[in-house]
């Protein structure tokens, strides 16, 4: 039929699956051997102006009495939380897993114990997930700041904050297939009902997990944008001390080696399958950063040599007016010319 190539699919109203649960939001919460952080996270909850909320609290492994004390100082009696301990780390995809296994909202969110939000998120991205025109998206994500920090004594110092990436009004999958596009989980509020299609975090991979989710969850379903910076992707650099680096920071060898394995693999299975698939499009999406960088590394070259010839051509300009002064100078006093 002429045209259908270009007709738009009315979506899935994910509203009606995800209606059927409680109302609110279940935010999980996931924390080791962070204290410092852990309480900065907690105030970020507290601090939400959206008070349908449930906390699942996953200890994985820190001591069990700091993280209680630091739970019964920070927050209020009348949130409903469920502090959850292992007794020995199981690792981060796994730890998180231990809190969505308990989502019952109609709404969840992951944040980070290193991470923070505006008091507003919760309440402006439920709404904007509530208005008709958006419920054929199984979620949302918002603007990002990033945050650079250091934390010393106890206190944890800001360096510099900027947008981390200013996301299209709905996600392209084929740029989710790049990893540094890919949205902080921070900056995400999911339907309960992407749990079902999506399933839980890949605990065979120590990094790139929640990548991987995403991904699986958008070959189903698409994800709007909240153009408005309302959550904050904080960041330390590798130079400090274990517990207070950032996942993504603390072993990027180990992100870039998992990437290559998981590459290779998607792209073993096209060329067997003889078709066109994630490891194909992965591998089109490295080649055009392979060519960005190319162009850029080119640019620079081509800026340095054109910056080159400017500094000679100002030397070369330079001189000539040093040797030229003395002669005009030597032509007046002979010939009184002005």
């Amino acid at each position: 039929m002429a045209g259908d190539i270009f007709q738009l699919d009315k979506g899935c109203d994910w509203s009606q699956l995800s209606g059927q649960l409680d109302r609110g939001v279940s935010v999980i919460l996931r924390t080791k051997d962070r204290p410092l952080f852990l309480r900065r996270a907690l105030a970020s909850i507290v601090s939400q102006e959206f008070p349908d909320l449930t906390l699942y609290l996953v200890n994985d492994g820190s001591d069990r009495t700091e993280v209680e004390k630091i739970a019964r100082s920070c927050l209020p009696k009348h949130l409903h939380v469920e502090l959850i301990h292992n007794d020995r780390p199981i690792g981060q995809p796994a730890a998180l897993n231990v809190g969505l296994t308990r989502v019952s909202r109609e709404f969840f969110a992951v944040h980070d114990d290193d991470d923070t939000w505006s008091p507003l998120f919760l309440k402006k991205m439920v709404a904007f997930l509530q208005e008709e025109r958006n419920k054929r998206f199984i979620g949302a994500v918002s603007y990002c700041d990033q945050v650079s920090e250091f934390a010393s004594n106890d206190k944890i110092h800001r360096l510099e904050q900027r947008l981390h990436i200013a996301y299209p009004p709905v996600l392209r999958l084929i740029d989710i297939l790049h990893p540094p596009v890919h949205p902080p989980p921070i900056s995400q509020l999911m339907r309960q009902t992407a749990l079902t299609i999506a399933g839980q975090m890949n605990t065979e991979l120590p990094v790139m997990y929640d990548y991987e989710w995403t991904i699986r969850l958008m070959r189903l379903a698409d994800i709007v944008t909240l153009p408005e910076v309302l959550a904050y992707y904080h960041y330390r650099s590798s130079e400090v001390a274990d517990t207070a680096r950032n996942s993504v920071f603390e072993s990027m060898y180990e992100y870039e080696k998992i990437g290559a394995l998981l590459d290779n693999q998607l792209l073993r299975r096209d060329l067997d399958r003889g078709q066109f698939g994630f490891g194909l499009a992965r591998s089109l999406v490295h080649l055009n950063e392979a060519v960005r960088r190319l162009d850029v590394m080119q640019s620079d070259q081509v800026l340095n040599y054109l910056k080159q010839r400017a500094r000679s051509h100002a030397r070369r300009r330079q001189l000539r007016r040093s040797i030229e002064s003395p002669f005009r100078n030597l032509a007046k006093w002979l010939f009184g010319r002005q």
